[in-house]
This record gives C-alpha cells, sequence and structure tokens, in this order.
C-alpha cells in the first residue's frame, strides 16, 4: 500500500514534467521520474535501450528543489565501474553517453551519491546473469540522485543499500537512499 498520499503527498503517474504543470501545482518539492524522449547518442549497442534525455529539462526554472532518480543506464565517471579500461567502449560507459550525463549536471544539477562519497568505488548496479558478481565486486553505478544544488546542500546522507540486492530473486539494481534536512519546505 502506498502511504505517500495518505501523507499529502499527490503523484502524478504518465504525465509529462513541464514547467508549467508543476509551477501550477506549487510544490513544496518537484521529484521528478524521468522516462522521457531519449537523445540518442550514434554509440554501438545504443539500441539496446541506453538512453539520457535532457530535451524535458532544459530552460526549467521550477526553483530550487527538483530531483531525479533514476536508472541512468550511465556510469559518469571510471571510480563508477568495476573495470573502466575493458569497458571504456561500453555503452554505459561510452565518452558520449558520459557527456550526456554532464550535461545534465551542466544543467545545475548534484550527483547526490557522489557528493556525500566523493572517492568511493560505490555500484548500484550487480547484474544477476554474473555469478559472484558481488563477492567479485563487479559493479557498476547506474542509478543516480540528482538534486538541484539547493536541495543539494540539504542532503545529509545518500548511500546504496545491498540487502534487497541480497534477497532471493532481486532486482540487480540497488536502491539509493537520499536523507534530507527536514526544514527542505523552507
Amino acid at each position: 500500500m502506498n502511504v505517500l498520499p495518505k501523507l499529502g503527498v499527490r503523484i502524478h503517474y504518465r504525465t509529462t514534467a513541464t514547467a508549467e504543470k508543476v509551477l501550477a501545482e506549487k510544490p513544496d518539492v518537484a521529484i521528478i521520474a524521468v522516462g522521457a524522449s531519449p537523445i540518442i547518442p550514434k554509440i554501438p549497442g545504443v539500441e539496446n535501450g541506453s538512453k539520457i534525455s535532457i530535451s524535458g529539462l532544459k530552460g526549467l526554472d521550477l526553483g530550487e528543489k527538483i530531483l531525479i532518480c533514476r536508472d541512468m543506464n550511465v556510469v559518469p565517471e571510471p571510480i563508477d565501474v568495476h573495470s573502466p579500461e575493458k569497458l571504456k567502449n561500453h555503452v554505459c560507459f561510452h565518452e558520449d553517453a558520459r557527456r550526456a550525463y554532464r550535461k545534465i549536471l551542466d544543467l545545475e544539477f548534484v550527483d547526490l551519491l557522489r557528493k556525500m562519497h566523493p572517492n568511493e568505488r560505490i555500484y548500484s548496479f550487480y547484474g544477476y546473469r554474473v555469478k559472484g558478481a558481488i563477492e567479485k565486486g563487479l559493479g557498476w553505478r547506474v542509478d543516480a540522485i540528482l538534486a538541484t544544488k539547493p536541495l543539494a546542500e540539504k542532503c545529509i546522507s545518500c548511500d546504496v543499500d545491498i540487502k534487497p540486492r541480497l534477497a532471493e530473486k532481486p532486482s540487480d539494481h540497488l536502491p539509493i537512499i537520499a536523507e534530507f534536512r527536514d526544514e527542505i519546505s523552507g
């Protein structure tokens, strides 16, 4: 059961988040789970579904409190993948994909996991088809929580939870959990 509506949180599914629609809601915080029209870089393997879209974010002026939470299918930096040299041409680690990811950060977004753990190898994905991936450290960080700078300043922790991945029949993605000081609405 979803407790968010009981807490007064309005959720709009399958809705294009235009600046006008979000501003009309007058939210304390806008959390946008992006599933948008993609920008598809011309790199081998991209047809398998690894895409980033920034078209819906350009020119957005929604104030200070926006989060983007999603599987980005991009490994932002070499520290974010187990074998950067071996995987440098993989679609998720290709320079074109990483450049597209940086374009989102250039829109004044902060990668919260990297902000809180600037030099740590932390992965959010361990392929379930790779036997012993966790034990062997064969991970990728392809998931992210991105926040506008003012909201990122209120972030007090951001971590990956490996416990769900250790369960029977798990997802190969790990949840990323961010915590904020409670005065975000002010």
